[in-house]
């Protein structure tokens, strides 16, 4: 007979394949479980809109800065992997794809890799396994995924993910390089999309992205202009059509839940010393003058700019700069010429430029053929280059230097009336200033309190660190030593050191939240640097306000006026949220931003000159954002999705009960089947931890050296305390504990085992309770309803009566959970009524499934409705259009005096006239073509989404409630 275990067991092992303790929750159970966060009301709601449809060729999540919108595609990203759809691919800016690899794989447990076209082609050269073949996260840059096109498109990809998706927003031109690129790649394929500026400067930007997705939906571009560009009054009618592809949450929706700290701005004025300032002006000159031969290459706009902002950092950068001219010049001298075009000053501030040297290419590029230098030019300037090197040499610790200990104190004293710890990361944009900077600090008074973070990470410190890191956190490696090097020293700044100083490599992919205070010694000039930079401490679980800390040299005008324009126009380093979305959104890449400051820094001398530059750079910023577009903007996106606070509530009560059933149901079933199938494991049920050995699970030996290989351990209250042996040393070595879910892999091993238990007829004693009350006695049936189309998914059904054949307001979990003993079947009658019952209860359920099919379907043809109708507004709206073109010229006609352009203006009215009238001929097959290819879609959406399902039942048992 079957044991009370067994079938314990056997109905949560039911429950947790059906997910039906909560019907929404079960649309995500698989990323609920697996993932290592704590995920806001919000995330959940916008991952259930994602999933929401199988027939849906993807959406657009737009909510705004700083709502996490990577984690709800990692959401979405692990509901696919519990689904058993691991192809998925995600395509983001070049410097985001590591921080993607390292967001997947610590808090999702994904398997993640990141590709290059280069990486690519060496695999396929090899004959290796092609890296797209990969069963996981696959991870590439926009340039690699359009480089590789035609690879991509070949690909069955379960689903594409696109961040920073508004860099697609030209697609609409016909002529960007990357977007185009980007749709051919994936054309047909499920997408997500993630931006928070749907919309930046034109209704135009969110018709390119949602054709992207899928271009059924708004239709042709020129019935989309002519119905809502030119047309004001249909944007409600927009928004009811994005609502099936865009989710837009707000920071003002969900400030319930996430509470946002303030920026505090503290300005450190300084004054160079009357040395720097002679090197400053010297230098200055030096790259000003197009006749040198040090700075003449095809990249002489980007040198000359990366110049500047070294000039701006320290002076042993510029001493480092100069030296680097010098070797340049040596090289010319020495090899007639052939030197290369970019010079590396230095690597951290090039990798800023690397995606954007397209745009630097300028006129200089044939220069250095036309000035051959002679011999003695090359002398001269070497001399004079020299000279600049001796002076920079002498200058031991710059003004600005001397400002930092005193302004570094000043900021601690306000972080400690604040609650904050005593932690601080400067910012620079130079490798020779974090050098400099990390030799003056240790000697006045943070030795031994200082790590440095730059593109290498190959300092001595670092390796040290590191390899502390991997002796003492073997569990947290991922194999990648970039990304453990990464965790090492950022675990090293959180536990250890006071100071943080840092290149830009670091404004990317870190999170240090529990550091408040930043000093940014250097500015970068593309406010979206800034931005990023500050987004590294104050962001989300930050738990005190943020004082940022910028050096701004008062005797230099230029530098005052950007600093004005970056605290005022952006916002940067004041209030809640910072910078705007939508501002920072217009400037694109913030290249241009950049080159204008280079510009106005290159051409400007007097004070008149530099004043008036910057008020226009800043009048061009207001006019991009006008009123109007604001307006716009707010009226088709704000309310699109209507996000409550009470339904937020509603939403972290379910998830949270979810998850409490759903855990406690899974562990209990999985130690009824350790102790039956695998007796060997040690169990320890106060920490809900199992494992072959009983010295991972209960007490800490000292030195325990093993021989023996092992394969599982749980941890399921809290996988960042407890700790198991591993012998891969064979040796003691302390890990974190395996993750263990119904989708791990030893996790499914359980589940299987739980369900292919076989049931026997039992009757069931129960014990008393709140729904149960001694005496009671009745009947159960229970049937898994397993649908196979449109989409795979598991439901339990029942029915349950009592002795007297009333129907009973139970559900099976109120007799299994409460199961005491298990007995010989008994014979209880009613047997046809309770299977009326549970018939009528699978018909309901039945007709509700169709219904929610049949939802789906009639969104879906209201689409294809919708795009027949636009394609064919365009058809008419292409022939007014002929027509006035026609008849413009018919005007020029009559009024042109000359013969030969008369005669030329005939030819065209007659050619125009001609297409027209064919255009109108065929007008009637082109529209029954449509209507046809509308009718082979829609059909194709029928078939997709009917419903195949099987029913199997699993229990007919008797019940009876003992005292």
């Amino acid at each position: 007979m079957i044991t009370t275990e067994e079938i314990k067991a056997k109905y949560w092992a039911l429950e947790v394949l059906a997910s039906n303790n909560q019907a929404d929750m079960g649309n995500i159970s698989g990323s609920l479980e697996t993932s290592k966060i704590d995920m806001n009301p919000h995330q959940i709601e916008a991952a259930l809109f994602a999933l929401k449809s199988p027939l849906s060729q993807g959406v657009i999540l737009a909510d705004e800065v700083g709502l996490g919108k990577t984690i709800e595609a990692g959401i979405v990203i692990s509901e696919y992997f519990s689904r058993g759809r691991t192809s998925v691919l995600v395509v983001a800016p070049a410097s985001l794809c590591q921080q993607w690899q390292a967001e997947m794989q610590e808090k999702f447990n994904l398997p993640t890799r990141v590709i290059e076209a280069g990486i690519y082609g060496k695999a396929l050269k090899s004959e290796k396994e092609n890296p797209l073949l990969f069963k996981g996260v696959t991870v590439c840059s926009y340039n690699c995924a359009v480089q590789l096109k035609d690879c991509m498109k070949q690909y069955d990809w379960d689903l594409v993910v696109l961040d920073e998706a508004h860099k697609l927003r030209n697609f609409y031109k016909g002529k960007t390089k990357t977007a185009d690129g980007i749709n051919e790649a994936f054309y047909g394929k499920k997408k997500l999309l993630l931006t928070a500026t749907p919309i930046q400067n034109s209704l135009m930007d969110i018709f390119s992205l949602v054709t992207i997705i899928d271009p059924h939906i708004l239709g042709n571009e020129y019935s989309f202009m002519e119905n809502y560009l030119y047309s004001e009054r249909h944007h409600i009618e927009l928004k009811e059509r994005l609502k099936c592809v865009l989710h837009r949450t707000l920071r003002k929706d969900v400030s319930e839940y996430i509470k946002y700290t303030n920026r505090e701005a503290m300005t450190v004025a300084f004054n160079p010393t009357p040395a720097e300032e002679e090197l400053y002006r010297e230098v200055s000159a030096y790259i000003q003058d197009v006749s040198k031969i040090a700075v003449t290459t095809r990249y002489r706009t980007l040198i000359v700019l990366m110049i500047r902002k070294l000039m701006s950092s320290s002076t042993a950068a510029v001493k480092g700069t100069l030296e680097k001219l010098m070797e340049r010049l040596c090289r010319i001298e020495k090899l007639g010429g052939n030197t290369g075009d970019l010079i590396v000053f230095d690597e951290d501030l090039l990798e800023e430029y690397q995606d954007s040297l397209s745009d630097f290419d300028d006129r200089c590029r044939n220069a250095y053929a036309k000035n051959y230098p002679t011999d003695a030019d090359l002398k001269a300037e070497k001399e004079f280059l020299q000279s600049l090197i001796d002076k920079a040499g002498k200058i031991e610790v710059d003004g600005k230097t001397e400002k930092l200990v005193g302004a570094i104190n000043r900021g601690f004293e306000k972080i400690r009336e604040k609650g904050g710890l005593r932690k601080v990361i400067i910012f620079t944009e130079s490798n020779r200033t974090l050098n400099y900077l990390f030799d003056y600090l240790s000697a006045h008074g943070f030795k031994d309190k200082i790590i440095t973070f730059n593109g290498q990470n190959n300092s001595p410190l670092c390796n040290r660190i590191y390899n502390d890191f991997v002796e003492n956190h073997s569990a947290e490696l991922t194999g990648s030593r970039a990304n453990d090097m990464k965790k090492a020293l950022v675990a090293a700044f959180r536990e250890e050191a006071e100071i943080m100083i840092a290149t830009e490599a670091a404004a990317e992919g870190l999170n240090l939240q529990f550091c408040s205070l930043l000093v940014n010694y250097d500015l970068p000039w593309n406010p979206q640097r800034i931005e990023q930079r500050i987004g590294r401490i104050h962001r989300y679980k930050q738990k005190c306000d943020v004082v940022i800390i910028n050096f701004i040299n008062k005797q230099n005008l230029a530098d005052v006026r950007l600093y004005d324009i970056l605290q005022y126009k952006f916002k940067l380093f004041d209030d809640v949220f910072g910078a705007s979305d939508e501002i920072l959104g217009t400037l694109s890449d913030g290249v241009d931003f950049e080159r204008a400051v280079a510009s106005i820094f290159e051409l400007c001398r007097t004070t008149e000159e530099i004043n008036r530059a910057f008020d226009e750079l800043q009048a061009s910023l207001g006019v991009k954002r006008d009123a109007k577009m604001e307006e716009t903007r707010q009226l088709v996106l704000e309310n699109l999705n209507p996000t409550t606070q009470e339904k937020l509530q509603v939403i972290k009560r379910r998830v949270e009960d979810y998850l409490e059933r759903r855990k406690q149901i899974f562990w209990d079933l999985s130690v009824i089947m350790l102790e039956k199938n695998h007796p060997d494991m040690f169990i320890n049920p106060a920490r809900q931890v199992f494992g072959p050995f009983e010295e991972q699970v209960f007490d800490r030996p000292s030195d325990i050296v093993f021989n023996k290989n092992f394969n599982f351990c749980l941890d399921f209250s809290s996988r960042d305390n407890n700790r198991f042996l591993s012998p891969q040393d064979r040796k003691a070595v302390w890990r974190g504990a395996t993750p263990y879910n119904p989708d791990s892999e030893f996790g499914r091993i359980i589940l299987r085992e739980a369900l292919a238990q076989p049931v026997e007829a039992c009757h069931l004693l129960l014990k008393a309770g709140d729904k149960l009350k001694p005496g009671q006695r009745g009947r159960l049936i229970l049937s898994l309803f397993r649908q196979n189309a449109p989409e795979k998914s598991f439901r339990l059904l029942s029915a349950v009566i009592d002795d007297h054949g009333e129907a009973l307001n139970l559900k099976p979990e109120d007799i299994f959970d409460n199961v005491r003993k298990t007995a010989a079947p008994v014979e209880m009658g009613y047997q046809d009524l309770i299977r009326r019952l549970h018939e009528r209860n699978i018909a309901e359920y039945e007709k509700s499934e169709k219904h929610r099919v049949d939802v789906l379907l009639k969104i879906e043809v209201d689409k294809l409705t919708r795009w027949l109708a636009d394609e064919k507004q365009a058809i008419h709206l292409k022939g007014e259009k002929m027509k006035n073109k026609i008849g413009n010229l018919k005007r020029q006609f009559k009024l042109e005096k000359d013969f030969a352009k008369k005669l030329a203006l005939d030819e065209e009215i007659k050619r125009l006239q001609k297409e027209m009238n064919d255009n109108e001929f065929n007008t009637f097959d082109i529209e029954r073509e449509l209507e046809k290819k509308c009718n082979r879609l829609i059909g194709g959406k029928k078939r997709n989404l009917k419903l195949n399902y099987t029913i199997e039942q699993v229990f007919d048992v008797t019940w009876e409630v003992k005292s």
